[in-house]
């Protein structure tokens, strides 16, 4: 099911908060450079910025809160929620 399609799904531009500690696919600037990975602990906070969908996998695309520099990942769909205002 597509995530515009599930009501319990953050939507674009909501905070997100990760849900379990995860390696998470580290966004490039550069496509068909080979993926880098990065450790994000339970907790970690950003903002939707939309939805990777492709066969078998659904990703959260979210820039992450609290960086140096900009930081944006993909996330499994599962390990994402809506944070708590």
């Amino acid at each position: 099911m597509a995530a515009r399609e599930h009501p319990r799904l953050p939507h674009v531009g909501d905070e997100v908060l990760l849900s379990c500690d995860a390696l998470v696919e580290v966004a490039s600037a550069n496509p068909g450079m080979p993926p880098t990975w990065r450790y994000l602990a339970a907790g970690s906070r950003g903002k939707l910025l939309g939805w990777r969908e492709r066969p078998n996998e659904q990703r959260a695309v979210v820039d992450v809160a609290g960086e140096d520099r900009r930081l944006v990942v993909f996330i499994r769909q599962a390990a994402v929620a809506p944070a708590q205002s």
